[in-house]
């Protein structure tokens, strides 16, 4: 077979012979590739460097901001920029929570628990005056008068039981974030982490105990005698208002826990059965009257704490350094035109 002439070059230019030890295109040598395969004789490879960049091309030398670069006037944040309602940054940490929305609820569910274990104990005491009423003999419309007193004792203490569950929903919510918090103001090596902060409540027998104990902690660590990571936090003094407040918590619910039986026709039957219902009655009045100054010093407690821990964040941003600003040049110079 004749060999293949090499193409002409665009424009009839003849094509250009290789430089000497180049390397030719084509299949290896002893190869089976037919013939006329590949490049043509004699072509090569590209020279060497034919592709690189010209010198002197990129930045040149000293291209970049200057030294002392700063942002122009009014550069940053709009005006009235703030951090979200209910949060404050503290730092080096995530945003400390308030406890002032959850504390004015508790607040106010505790003077509604005052209001309506003032309503149990009327409804009780009528119910017992009523209980004495047959017991000496005046049984002139009796199951009348029981039936209502029971209705009314009922009725209170249903109330009762209602707002006992909307405090505990919202107290336990308050009790977390104010752990929370205490782990966020540097305290170290509390004696429970913040879930048992909910998680002791439900505890038999351990609920009698840690969760005072948590409270106790959380007084501690609001101490601002004690700066952030103070390991001798906990030696701090606690608050006599959380002994009394659930010192007089534990005696309502269990006074409480006796449940006022109905008042009904089984109670009239005999000297005996009133004489039980008026012990249960009376431990029950015991209960409420105990009810009233647990849940006034439970107002005192949530609010006393917020208040200390709100001040000892705030106290803690007036002593941190200000944030220093980044040095930035003030202007990127315009680039020289490039060489060439």
């Amino acid at each position: 077979m004749a060999q293949i002439p090499p193409p002409a070059a665009p424009g009839g230019d003849a094509p250009q012979e290789a430089p000497p030890g180049a390397q030719s295109w084509g299949p290896p040598p002893g190869s089976n590739a037919p013939p006329a395969y590949g490049p043509p004789p004699g072509a090569s490879g590209p020279p060497p460097g034919a592709y690189a960049p010209p010198p002197g091309y990129g930045p040149p030398p000293g291209y970049g901001p200057p030294p002392g670069y700063a942002p122009p006037p009014g550069y940053g944040p709009p005006a009235g920029f703030a951090a979200p309602s209910g949060a404050t940054r503290y730092p080096g940490t995530s945003p400390v929570r308030s406890l002032r929305g959850l504390t004015t609820a508790l607040t106010v569910l505790f003077w509604v628990l005052v209001g309506s274990a003032v309503l149990c104990l009327i409804a009780l005491i009528n119910q017992r005056s009523v209980a004495d009423d047959v017991a000496h003999g005046n049984v002139v419309d009796a199951l009348s008068r029981l039936r209502h007193a029971d209705s009314g004792v009922r009725g209170t203490t249903g109330l009762l039981g209602f707002v006992i569950l909307a405090i505990a929903v919202v107290f336990i919510i308050w009790f977390w974030r104010a752990a929370k918090n205490n782990e966020l103001f540097g305290r170290r090596n509390p004696r429970f982490a913040p879930g048992w902060s909910i998680g002791s409540w439900f505890i038999p027998l351990a609920n009698f105990v840690i969760p005072v104990l948590i409270a106790q902690d959380l007084w501690r660590g609001s101490d601002q005698s004690a700066p952030p990571g103070d390991p001798t936090w906990r030696s701090r003094r606690g608050s006599p208002v959380v002994g009394w407040w659930w010192a007089g918590f534990l005696a309502s619910s269990i006074l409480r826990y006796v449940h006022p039986g109905a008042l009904d026709d089984q109670y009239a039957v005999s000297a005996s059965t009133l004489s039980s219902f008026r012990t249960v009655n009376a431990l029950i009045i015991a209960g409420m009257i105990v009810t009233i100054p647990a849940a006034i010093l439970a107002i005192r407690f949530v609010r006393q704490l917020a208040s200390r821990q709100e001040s000892f964040c705030q106290r803690v941003i007036a002593s941190a350094p200000a944030p220093q600003p980044t040095p930035y040049p003030p202007a990127y110079p315009p680039a020289p035109p490039y060489p060439g």
